[in-house]
């Protein structure tokens, strides 16, 4: 699963909005072709206008006997382009890709930054590696009046919480939630949320995030660096002093990164790429793992076979399933 690493901020969210002058698409797909293994789908039907970058990975489903695999799109990235104008947006998982190739991230950066924009919504958190009942807990010791300052006004808090296994009550605590606020937090027991929804037991984790609107003036050096604006929000009512090696933040009217040298996967050999993108597929690996797990010695032989079979028959049938007969 992939996971910020703990008590590093992050950027979480961000959706760009341009009006006339626009990113090149074609370039921006090849940005994630070549360094994600992201393709362009329609999202949510051919009348919706919105686009989505995304990839193919395994999903096991059911027990680790049994588990069947399964391809799961994940989605990177996604866009809608209209004629009054193109809304772009980066989910946390998109975001946690693009930070482990930083010369990727930095050239996305620089095309999305190179035309007039505004960043209508930017999420910034941190990960801390304390129990969630635990970190609740105190904060609402530390805050008896149901309110909260990490801008110039007090936000209202608000709890959602609900009983685990152990009796501790978890959750989630917000502050601006419903309100006209163009900065709001909230702060959640992480690995409690992913217990419930995906079924997965981590550590300990909480999770402490602001999510800000097109008035507070974040800019996309935010979604490459966002430890001032996370400390200049966190510190010091949320998590105390800021670190001293942390700069002050400070609203830029806009950003883009200096371009630089890439070389383009189409400049090099194509036996490198088409090896590089079997090499990181993992649907691969997840078969492999299945076909040992749940046929034995046999199984990746069998594999084999069909998967030539699949290549030899590609053209014909234009990936029509084969038979069972292997």
């Amino acid at each position: 699963m992939l996971l910020p690493p703990l008590n590093t901020p992050f950027c979480d969210w961000v959706t760009i909005t341009y009006r006339s002058d626009r990113p090149d698409l074609r370039y921006v797909s090849r940005l994630f072709l070549e360094g994600l293994h992201a393709s362009v789908h329609p999202l949510g039907g051919a009348d919706s206008g919105w686009f989505a970058f995304g990839n193919a990975r395994i999903a096991l489903r059911g027990t680790a006997g049994s588990g069947i695999p399964m391809t799961q799109f994940v989605t990177v990235g996604r866009y809608s382009d209209k004629s009054y104008h193109l809304i772009f947006q980066l989910p946390g998982i998109g975001l946690q890709l693009l930070r482990s190739e930083p010369e990727l991230f930095r050239e996305l950066m620089r095309e999305l930054g190179s035309y007039p924009h505004r960043v209508t919504r930017l999420d910034v958190g941190m990960d801390l590696p304390v129990d969630g009942a635990d970190y609740l807990a105190d904060f609402k010791s530390r805050f008896p009046s149901g309110y909260v300052q990490f801008t110039r006004k007090t936000s209202p808090l608000s709890w959602l919480l609900s009983v685990r296994d152990d009796g501790r009550d978890t959750g989630t605590v917000y502050a601006g939630r419903g309100t006209r606020s163009r900065v709001k937090m909230r702060i959640y027991d992480k690995a409690y949320e992913i217990l419930q929804k995906r079924k997965f037991t981590i550590p300990p984790r909480t999770r402490i995030e602001f999510s800000l609107e097109t008035e507070f003036g974040a800019s996309l050096f935010d979604a490459l660096c966002p430890d001032s604006l996370f400390w200049h929000l966190a510190s010091p009512d949320i998590l105390g002093k800021k670190p001293a090696d942390v700069p002050a933040w400070f609203k830029r009217e806009s950003f883009t990164p200096p371009p630089r040298e890439r070389q383009s996967r189409a400049e090099r050999a194509p036996l490198h790429v088409m090896k590089s993108f079997v090499d990181d597929s993992q649907l691969l690996d997840g078969l492999i793992e299945y076909v040992d797990r749940n046929i034995g010695p046999d199984g990746r032989r069998l594999l084999k076979n069909h998967i030539g079979r699949y290549i030899d028959q590609y053209d014909a049938s234009r990936k029509t399933l084969l038979s069972d007969d292997v």
